[in-house]
């Protein structure tokens, strides 16, 4: 008899409850607060984070650029507008986008675009009839070997700023030349550096990382407060980036939108997607917020530490109970039924203290 209250009384179940239920538990909460977690483990890695890496278009910034200026050589505002928002028809960047909005309400009528070629961290190649069109920043031009020095200083102004400027060329049947200039700016979240506030006083450093050029991300960076930047990095190398800052085993998470993020998104330890973002972004990311709102990555830090103080709760409860029943049962002071009552109490209680999770709220 005293070896069947022992048997009982020892089963692991709340041993084996204790960590799934609280982890089931909190990602009940955070789906309630706007945080969807598709991994488990990225709920457990969120609450190490070291350093937080945001890309800056579409994440710290609101993501919907407007075209601020427009600087034709030949004086001709329009036609340089019309040229560019054709070229820029093929595009999904929202910078292109931008361009194409603002022809179409100042009334432009579009040419027929009949190629195009997306330029991966430099800009685009379309073709326009006989008219080759490029557009992007200074490595394009560079590429086609194109001087950009006529409109350099007035670059210079709009990155100083915080604009993006992009160059304009066109050729017909022979060398592209330059035939101007557009600027477009966005402007920073409302929560953006509140966000970074409240993750520095966690001990978590921010990093923004972009393909602008430095003179941009630094203008942004200034209104942000004290952020690292890592600017002019290509599509193509910003999971290079990731991997460099995990040197040394520190936990790092992505924080993006684009398609260009997805390879960085999966290299992190934790990869959060905005909810605006492409599909391939969410589908790379770990943890996905789809109420848009950077302010959720501070919940997120917050849920993970709230999911593990509940774990160690659990894992306490569960523990207790056999140091005090186990002894009992081997000496006799237990019947198999009081053994077997301890044991579902022993359950209940550890998945009732799991269930007190559902009460957290993002603050």
């Amino acid at each position: 008899v005293n070896a069947i209250s022992l048997l009982v009384v020892s089963c692991p179940c709340a041993l084996g409850l204790a960590t799934p239920a609280a982890v089931a538990v909190g990602m009940g909460a955070g789906a309630r607060s706007g945080i969807l977690v598709k991994d488990a483990s990225a709920l457990d890695l969120a609450r190490k984070i070291q350093t937080i890496v945001f890309d800056k278009t579409g994440t710290l910034t609101i993501g919907h650029p407007v075209v601020s200026k427009v600087v034709a050589l030949d004086g001709d505002v329009m036609a340089l507008l019309r040229l560019a928002a054709s070229a820029e028809q093929g595009s999904e960047h929202a910078l292109g986008r931008a361009i194409v909005a603002r022809a179409k309400q100042d009334g432009v009528d579009l040419l027929a675009l009949d190629s195009f070629e997306a330029k991966p961290g430099r800009g685009l190649e379309a073709r326009l009839g006989d008219r080759l069109v490029h557009v992007g920043n200074r490595a394009l031009m560079r590429d086609i070997a194109v001087d950009v020095a006529a409109l350099a200083r007035q670059a210079q102004e709009i990155e100083t700023r915080g604009g993006t400027a992009f160059f304009i060329a066109e050729s017909r049947d022979g060398a592209p030349r330059l035939v101007g200039l557009i600027a477009t700016s966005d402007e920073l979240r409302a929560e953006s550096a509140v966000t970074l506030d409240r993750l520095r006083a966690r001990g978590v450093t921010p990093v923004m990382l972009t393909g602008d050029s430095e003179a941009v991300a630094r203008a942004f960076a200034a209104k942000l407060g004290n952020i690292d930047v890592v600017a002019g990095v290509p599509p193509e190398g910003k999971a290079a980036e990731i991997r460099r800052l995990r040197e040394g085993g520190r936990v790092v998470a992505m924080v993006g939108d684009g398609v260009n993020d997805a390879p960085p998104l999966a290299e992190a330890d934790v990869g959060i997607a905005m909810g605006a973002g492409s599909e391939t972004a969410l589908e790379a990311a770990s943890v996905a917020l789809p109420g848009d709102d950077l302010a959720k990555v501070v919940a997120l830090i917050d849920l993970s530490g709230a999911t593990a103080r509940k774990i160690r709760q659990n894992l306490f409860l569960a523990f207790a109970y056999n140091v005090v029943m186990i002894p009992a049962a081997a000496a006799g002071m237990l019947s198999p039924v009081a053994a077997g009552a301890a044991m579902a109490a022993s359950s209940v209680s550890v998945v009732t203290n799991a269930l007190l999770l559902r009460r957290w709220k993002a603050g």
